[in-house]
């Protein structure tokens, strides 16, 4: 982002507000060349508000790792298939896609199906282990029953 581009989205915050300057960051997103400051200013905009899935892109395509926005690049990410996050990606992003993003996407899918896995194995083992322990309980009771008539 240029200077001048700075100064403008500067004046536009104070005299019309965030609306303006997202319309400006829209406008110089559309241009030809990729720059990570004006995805990064344009992302804050829409998380401002409240447009989550749609900011998640853009921190996404700017490869921010401030923790905050996590949940918003998540959200995008869970929502959308590779092949749509492609197809949305700009034209100039594309140029510069690298194979460690995809590497990213990649591991999301294993690390939802192996967080399936491993909830579906704790289950059944916390499972196996409480009907264990009501089949014990259950046997002491049953003990302790018996032991009482006995007496009396």
């Amino acid at each position: 982002m240029t200077k001048k581009q700075k100064k403008k989205l500067a004046l536009a915050l104070q005299e019309k507000g965030h609306w303006r300057v997202k319309e400006l960051l829209q406008s110089y997103i559309s241009g030809l060349e990729y720059d990570k400051e004006t995805y990064f200013e344009y992302a804050k905009i829409l998380h401002h508000y409240g447009d989550f899935v749609q900011s998640g892109k853009y921190f996404f395509l700017c490869d921010t790792s401030i923790e905050k926005y996590k949940k918003a690049i998540d959200m995008y990410l869970l929502r959308n298939t590779y092949k749509k996050i492609l197809h949305d990606t700009p034209r100039q992003f594309k140029k510069l896609y690298t194979k460690n993003k995809r590497k990213h996407l990649n591991n999301k899918d294993e690390n939802n199906v192996s967080n399936v896995v491993g909830t579906s194995i704790l289950i059944f083992i916390l499972s196996v282990f409480f009907i264990g322990l009501f089949t014990i309980a259950s046997y002491i009771l049953n003990f302790i029953m018996s032991s009482i008539v006995k007496i009396t």
